[in-house]
Parts: structure tokens; C-alpha cells; sequence
């Protein structure tokens, strides 16, 4: 039998029809269209999740500065402010993962390990959100395996019905997509059925509907680097939702067709041009003066030691 889908409510017959979550049909599309074995496809996992926290310790462990000056080091600050325990809202795990989310995109940012999950605005989305759940249930890699899985077949349906990118549809295609696909991975991970899943990515898309991608100088910086941390705690709260037994009253497959048709009647200047939003505030206009009149991207705020070659 085929294993290719296209549409949400594809992937959940043939899951249904084999009594399988969704990763495992992730699995056996991979195996289909790409002829790849399952340790083969198995073997690029695990490789992407060890990319993934590489960029998580580089971005938080070592404070850089982009040349724009808008990267600061924030992932590094807040990780202090964890480790020094001041009082706040969120949970330990919570803080991580906006820690862990904001040291992927500041990474991406500098030029570092770039992770586009699935796209490198939103690389912090997705990472942050498997590591959180491995951490908060106590996992192992075998869980890890299956959430990334479970987000590549969350994001074939909505690249397939839809777009990912900024620059069609605003920030609604990549943050919101990157919600969606770890919403639905962290619920397969903490035992969700798949109706649960596919529940979760779409109260967490429909959550962002609308959201303009405006990036000030046109760098993945503001608000691209602090926006993936406010997606992550969407993701776990469509999760959350999802465990709970509450379910999205329109089904993804039409919250996908609703973010298309507002990508499509998006204005251009709100679509990763830096031409509105907070690209054209008196901050966003100054950052795009001074970029005009430097060449580099990213300097560390500290000097790194010189390698043996």
C-alpha cells in the first residue's frame, strides 16, 4: 500500500488503518518516496536533533552581538537568571524552553549552527519544544526520534496545502507553522492519539492566524528571535489542551486552507519585505540606516580562543 498523504485527514485514515502514530507513517513515506531504509532515515534524524542542540548550548552559553546590536545575548542572560532562581510565572521548564528557543534563533542569527525547522526564522520553535518535553517527562532519544518525525509530517501537509515562508505568507507560515508541527510532536510524545495531534497543530496554528513577518533591517533578529519563545509556550498550550481531551473545532486541514487564503491577501509590505510593522518604527528605520553602511553580520561579544589547526 502507499503511504504518501497530503492531507491531514489522509494521514489520519492511514494511521488509523494501521493503528500507528503519526511518526511511523513519517517513516514509511520517507522509506516510499524516497527509497532511504529506515535506519537510513532514522540515522538523519538523530543527526538533525544533535544539530539542533548543538545550536541550543552555543546560543546559550556563549553571549554574542550582532552587528545590527539587536542580538544581545538575551538566551545567555536569561539562563543566568534561571540558574539564580528569581521569582517567576513560569515553570523551570517553561523558562528553559524560551531559553533554549531564543539560543536556536540567536545562533541562526550569528551564523552559527543554523537549524531551519522549517525555516530558519523559526528554528528555535521546534527544537526548544522536544527538548522541553524529553526533559520534563524524562525520555529518551527514542521519543526525540518520533516528535521530529511526527513535525515533518505536520509540515509536509502544510507546505503541500499551504506556504512556510515570511516572505508568502508572513510570519503566520513560519512561526505558526513551526507551533503546529512541535504542538503536534510533544502531544505524540507524551502518548496523545492522533486525533489529539492534529487537535494540538491546529489549536496552535489557528492561535497565530494573521501574524505579519516585519523584520526590522530585514535580519531574522527582532522580533524574529524573542517571537519563537511566546510560540513555544503556544505550542505547549495547544498541547496541553489536546491531553486534556479538548479538541479544535476546525479541523487542520482547514486551518491550513485559512492561513494560505490570509497569506495570499496579506499586503507584500507585511510579508518579510521590512517595508511595515515594526520595520518601518523611528528604531527600525535607524537600524536599516546603519546596516546600510556595514558589511558584517555577527561579532561575539567575547574573544574565542584560538584553535589548533
Amino acid at each position: 500500500m502507499s503511504y504518501v498523504f497530503k492531507k491531514a485527514t489522509e494521514l489520519q485514515a492511514l494511521c488509523e488503518q494501521l493503528n500507528v502514530p503519526i511518526s511511523e507513517i513519517a517513516v514509511r513515506y520517507e522509506m516510499e518516496v524516497k527509497g532511504l531504509s529506515r535506519e537510513q532515515i532514522e540515522h538523519r534524524i538523530k543527526t538533525v536533533l544533535a544539530a539542533m542542540g548543538k545550536a541550543i548550548i552555543t546560543g546559550k552559553t556563549t553571549p554574542q552581538q550582532s552587528k545590527s546590536g539587536m542580538v544581545t545575548g538575551d538566551a545567555y542572560i536569561l539562563e543566568q537568571a534561571l540558574k539564580e532562581k528569581p521569582e517567576m510565572i513560569m515553570s523551570d521548564i517553561a523558562v528553559k524552553a524560551m531559553v533554549w528557543s531564543m539560543a536556536t534563533n540567536e545562533s541562526n542569527a550569528c551564523s552559527n549552527c543554523i537549524v531551519a525547522c522549517p525555516t530558519a526564522g523559526s528554528a528555535g520553535i521546534v527544537p526548544a519544544s522536544l527538548y522541553a518535553v524529553r526533559e520534563r517527562f524524562g525520555f529518551g532519544e527514542k521519543e526525540l526520534v518520533a516528535g521530529l518525525l511526527n513535525t515533518s509530517a505536520i509540515g509536509l501537509i502544510i507546505e503541500e496545502n499551504a506556504m512556510m515562508s515570511g516572505a508568502s505568507g508572513g510570519c503566520q507560515s513560519e512561526d505558526g507553522s513551526a507551533a503546529a508541527m512541535a504542538a503536534s510532536a510533544i502531544t505524540e510524545m507524551r502518548g496523545g492519539s492522533v486525533d489529539a495531534c492534529l487537535s494540538a497543530a491546529s489549536l496552535a496554528l489557528k492561535n497565530v492566524l494573521g501574524l505579519v513577518c516585519d523584520p526590522i533591517g530585514g535580519l531574522v533578529e527582532v522580533p524574529c528571535v524573542k517571537r519563537t519563545t511566546f510560540m513555544v509556550m503556544n505550542a505547549f498550550t495547544a498541547s496541553d489542551l489536546a491531553i486534556a481531551g479538548i479538541r479544535s473545532k476546525v479541523p487542520f486541514d482547514q486551518v491550513v486552507d485559512a492561513m494560505r487564503r490570509i497569506g495570499e491577501q496579506m499586503p507584500s509590505a507585511l510579508r518579510e519585505t521590512a517595508q511595515g510593522g515594526l520595520a518601518t518604527t523611528e528604531v527600525g528605520m535607524h537600524v536599516k540606516e546603519k546596516l546600510a553602511q556595514e558589511k558584517e553580520v555577527c561579532t561575539p561579544l567575547f574573544e574565542k580562543p584560538e584553535r589548533d589547526e
